[in-house]
């Protein structure tokens, strides 16, 4: 028996439904468990954009079975629409952004709202409700004597295309922009490159493109709809894999830690009661200031640089270089590097690792921990693999051993 077109649209969407279902729900699993603020908001913003991919398979549901109530949420249709490129733009934004710059503007999202609210009032002023409901029953045909009013009101697929020529340019530029800072910065990790990040944005290209052609072709050319049906459907579907398998995977750079942000004390060796191993925040030193400020760096000490690390935690960044703490200290590498090794006597890399060996030892002490794997709190320390963690243990040890002697 041969399958209409009605019925392949309706399995792809069930496909659709499913597959974006399981995503949302192993993410937020993930979400439940995750500890740091800046993965959180990540994982936010992409649970919230997979929501938004999945509802448009709903409304295309109501669409054929109750044009009534699709013109009743026609508003939340258009929003839906409109706000998916801009939170792609926001992950991108987020994802990139690494070292605590500006927050991202509410602007982005108010926008969206206005366009809605205003063709709301526009079509519910110009087209009566049961001229709105025979235009969704006729398939987004014109009504007779309402020819601009039934335009307007079947431009969603429009608005979306004309939100995605603006923010799709925007997060490709800003995803270009990342990859040409951390190829100067030389980055060893290539997963913080995000190469998966350049497939969404010319799967998502595609997806609004075949979306903006829907105003102008309508339903006149059924092998073109089925075209741009199958080419979403394959989109959507490939975009939701990419996201979920790769921010599961966290192949992206870390995120900034705050100054205000909740750090672990340093546990007393007697310490067995749990109240004991609770998160709190670190004291700050009397009489230290920041390693730098807005308007110059502040001479590099012993006291200001143990003081930075503590409240920043770099060392969480596997991916932390000379050249790139340097830059943020306000000084350059030369510099950096004596200073440590007249310091503490040891190399950059070995200093870090220390730090990173003193997170694993606090971490290894808190019962939340103790049934973790030794592969997951080395990640959470900052090391970038079981082997920088070994040669880091056996230099710490070696280190330790000429010092006795």
């Amino acid at each position: 028996m041969e399958l209409n077109n009605s019925m392949i649209t309706e399995i792809g969407w069930v496909v659709q439904v499913l597959t974006a279902l399981c995503c949302i729900v192993y993410l937020l699993l993930v979400l439940h468990s995750c500890e740091i603020s800046g993965d959180r908001s990540v994982l936010k913003t992409v649970i919230a954009y997979i929501t938004v991919l999945f509802l448009p398979f709903f409304f295309g549901v109501v669409y054929r079975l109750n044009p009534a109530f699709y013109v009743c949420i026609a508003p939340l249709v258009l929003f839906v629409l409109v706000i998916s490129p801009v939170l792609l733009y926001k992950i991108v934004y987020g994802l990139t952004n690494t070292k605590g710059g500006k927050r991202f503007s509410r602007l982005h999202f108010v926008v969206p709202v206005l366009i809605t609210v205003i063709w709301t009032v526009i079509t519910t002023l110009s087209l009566p409700f049961d001229v709105r409901v025979d235009i969704i029953r006729n398939f987004a045909q014109p009504a007779p004597g309402y020819g601009w009013q039934s335009a307007y009101f079947t431009s969603l697929s429009l608005h979306f295309f004309g939100f995605g020529l603006i923010y799709l340019p925007l997060s490709c530029a800003g995803l270009l922009a990342y990859r040409k800072a951390t190829s100067m910065e030389g980055h060893p990790n290539s997963r913080y490159r995000m190469r998966w990040m350049s497939a969404v944005l010319a799967l998502s290209i595609l997806f609004a493109l075949s979306g903006g052609l829907v105003s102008v072709t309508g339903n006149r050319h059924i092998y073109f709809n089925q075209l741009k049906t199958g080419t979403q459907g394959v989109a959507n579907i490939t975009i939701l894999f990419i996201f979920t398998l790769n921010i599961l995977r966290k192949n992206y750079p870390p995120r900034q830690t705050r100054r205000n942000a909740l750090v672990p004390v340093s546990v007393p060796e007697d310490a067995h009661d749990s109240a004991a191993l609770e998160m709190k925040p670190e004291k700050k030193e009397a009489r230290q200031k920041p390693l730098t400020t807005e308007k110059r760096p502040v001479k590099l000490t012993k006291g200001n640089l143990e003081s930075y690390f503590r409240s920043e935690k770099p060392w969480l960044d596997p991916g932390l270089t000379l050249v790139g703490l340097a830059e943020k200290l306000g000084t350059n590498r030369v510099i950096l590097s004596g200073f440590i090794n007249r310091t503490y006597g040891i190399n950059f890399n070995t200093w870090v690792n220390e730090w990173r060996l003193q997170e694993l030892e606090r971490l290894r002490k808190y019962k939340k921990y103790s049934n973790r794997p030794l592969t997951e709190l080395i990640a959470r320390a900052g090391f970038g693999s079981y082997d920088s963690y070994r040669r880091a243990k056996e230099t710490y040890k070696g280190k330790e051993e000429g010092d006795e002697q």
